[in-house]
């Protein structure tokens, strides 16, 4: 399993987005899931592998409190998750292409630490790899293909990327974050992260809409 495996693929005719499917269809693990032709050297190829496996940290993190068989990805959970990877595919290849800093250790140490709390801690993340089939090495590339993403993203965010304190507090009143049950200043720093990451999220799905509009993008089914 690879996040990112370049240069295994030509493609050299004109891509398409493929239609979406029937909505409870269940999704097989093997093979190639999308291409990206981005313009950037060799095409890149996403893995379906990868895919389930991020499908199964969102359903996770969603819920992190239940004992939902996670591996259960349904058409409308992989759909979801192969944009955020195929974007973060594409935005990371031009980190690189950018010559941007590759993600320091502790940077990575940080996210798997943030990952690992967002789904419900350590024996949940175990569960979620084993129920994919995956283990931590292929978690932390998929690690630093977020973070690379990340980096580009921020370079060309804008000031409303970032949430206010006041952003903050109004979303802890409201009590609309699963961050209820820590103290109220852990739970002001995770809010904020959780905004930023949103907001990063809807970015990179505006850049995944770019790359889609010129045909720069091929589903697999």
């Amino acid at each position: 399993m690879g996040a990112l495996v370049a240069c295994a693929l030509l493609v050299l005719s004109p891509c398409a987005e493929a239609p979406a499917a029937p909505a409870q269809a269940r999704v097989t693990v093997e093979g190639v899931a999308a291409v990206v032709d981005d313009g950037r050297a060799q095409p890149a190829i996403v893995l379906r592998s990868d895919v389930v496996l991020r499908a199964a940290l969102e359903r996770a993190a969603a819920a992190p409190a239940s004992a939902e068989p996670w591996h259960e990805v349904d058409s409308e959970q992989y759909r979801r998750a192969l944009d955020l990877v195929v974007a973060d595919v594409s935005l990371a290849r031009e980190a690189v292409w950018l010559r941007l800093p590759e993600p320091r250790a502790e940077e990575v140490a940080a996210e798997l630490d943030r990952l690992t709390r967002s789904v419900g801690g350590e024996p949940r993340l175990d569960a979620v790899l084993a129920a994919v089939g995956a283990n931590r090495d292929e978690l932390r590339e998929i690690v630093r293909l977020r973070l690379r993403a990340i980096s580009f993203l921020r370079l060309q965010a804008d000031a409303s990327m970032r949430p206010t304190d006041a952003d903050v507090q109004s979303v802890v009143d409201s009590g609309a974050h699963p961050f209820t049950a820590l103290e109220p200043d852990a739970a002001r720093q995770a809010v904020r992260d959780w905004l930023e990451r949103r907001a990063l999220e809807e970015a990179a799905m505006r850049w995944l809409r770019r790359l889609r509009a010129r045909g720069r993008v091929r589903y697999r089914w």
